[in-house]
């Protein structure tokens, strides 16, 4: 399977929201029509269709040599054994085979001997110092060390972002449905949404090579600041569509952008997934509870409208955060 390559993750996403808009808007529809009960069985059905085309795809083709890999030589008191013969460390193939009668019983003996011995004095170095997880670990320390400043305040900025998706994913439909609102226009919403992303995600790309992906840290902080605050303030429930509009800027513009981040600060190839799970622990773990969790207890107590407007002002302190951070780096250089 082809590695998808940081920069193109955008186009590849639209696909994702091109099969979402598809079905948002007439589970509106559907939902008015059927119970609560059938829907859940029409949820069933369609994944059931998406295992069966799953199952019949067919597997993507292994490279050569995939599954195997050529034995290391086996080292005896300096010595590689390899296929029946000796060889010298670090040379070719020995001229002295293994089954030859001129290696008798006593010359292997004394040899068997000889690497225990080594062994005993600790001369070879104990397969747990190298093992994957010794190695991933002092990668993840490399890693922490690497992280300029700029990296360090992305990380930090991720959160009240998170926090601000995580409360609109989980409140947003409760408080347009006390505004009044139908499940039409709850769908409606979301095919909005789509609508935004495709464009963002197909041209994400282009804007970032145009603007860097600073930037658009910067303009996804201040979108979110203005679509959650926006919240706090409409009456009618159909008033939620303007700040809808803003949902390509704060989705699909800041998360491939952080996926391409996610790639240019890992000090190596093997830890850019890692980095990647880094942001989304950031985004939609801690970010995503607090929003989800806490605005949750929040909205009893003091009502939605603080609870957006509150959220709202932190993304506004998050950049603020980024606009002195930059300018004092400016001042220093």
């Amino acid at each position: 399977m082809t590695r998808i390559e940081p920069e193109k993750y955008g186009e590849y996403r639209v696909w994702a929201g091109i099969g979402w808009a598809a079905t948002a808007f007439a589970m509106g529809f559907i939902f008015e029509l059927l119970p609560l009960q059938d829907m859940f069985s029409l949820f069933a059905a369609g994944m059931s269709f998406v295992v069966l085309i799953w199952g019949c795809s067919p597997p993507p083709p292994l490279a050569a040599g995939a599954l195997s890999r050529p034995p290391k030589p086996l080292l005896i008191n300096g010595e590689g054994v390899e296929n029946g013969q000796m060889h010298k460390e670090g040379g070719g193939v020995g001229e002295q085979d293994c089954c030859d009668d001129d290696l008798d019983e006593k010359q292997l003996l004394r040899t068997g001997r000889s690497s225990v011995q080594q062994l005993s004095n600790n001369t070879i170095d104990p397969p747990e110092a190298h093992t994957p997880t010794n190695n991933y670990v002092q990668k993840l320390i490399r890693f922490f060390r690497s992280l300029d400043a700029e990296a360090i305040e992305t990380l930090i900025v991720v959160a009240p972002m998170g926090i601000s998706a995580g409360a609109m994913n989980a409140l947003l439909f409760v408080y347009l449905q006390q505004l009044g609102a139908s499940t039409v226009l709850l769908g409606t919403t979301l095919v909005v949404n789509i609508l935004t992303e495709i464009p963002c995600f197909a041209y994400s790309e282009a804007l970032r090579k145009r603007f860097g992906a600073r930037s658009i840290i910067y303009i996804g902080v201040a979108a979110y600041a203005v679509r959650v605050g926006w919240y706090a303030w409409i009456k009618n429930p159909w008033m939620v569509m303007p700040a809808e509009l803003l949902h390509g800027v704060t989705f699909a513009l800041v998360w491939s952008s952080l996926a391409v981040l996610a790639a240019q600060i890992s000090p190596e190839k093997g830890l850019q997934a890692t980095t990647q799970g880094l942001f989304s622990l950031l985004f939609n773990g801690i970010g995503g509870g607090i929003g989800a969790v806490g605005g949750g207890y929040l909205y009893e107590i003091v009502g939605p409208r603080k609870v957006f407007a509150g959220i709202s002002l932190c993304n506004v302190v998050a950049f603020l955060f980024l606009v002195i951070a930059d300018c004092r780096r400016a001042v220093l250089s």
